[in-house]
């Protein structure tokens, strides 16, 4: 049930307009010939493989996630353990 919510969550949607774009996420990426679209990478498969989504119109799409990667803002990944060391993209504790 959880990992459904995820997947909704997820979900991107053109929303003209909106103050959560894409283009402002810290997992999105401009593609470099056509700045109108990009690349979201913010989400990761069972084997801790990025799985990287096209978007077309990255200025007017937005994702329940966007709280998440908002630039300055401390995510999983990032978050250090009670050992010091950061934690490694694609273990278990990673919730992207």
């Amino acid at each position: 049930m959880q990992e459904t919510a995820q997947k909704k969550s997820i979900q991107i949607s053109i929303v003209p307009g909106t103050q959560n774009p894409c283009s402002k996420y810290k997992w999105g990426r401009k593609e470099a010939g056509d700045l109108k679209t990009g690349f979201c990478d913010a989400r990761k498969n069972k084997d801790g493989t990025v799985w990287v989504r096209k978007i077309r119109d990255f200025d007017n799409t937005t994702c329940g996630r966007y709280e998440e990667g908002v630039p300055g803002l401390a995510v999983p990944s990032e978050i250090m353990c009670s050992c010091g060391s950061p934690l490694r993209p694609g273990r278990s504790q990673d919730f992207i």
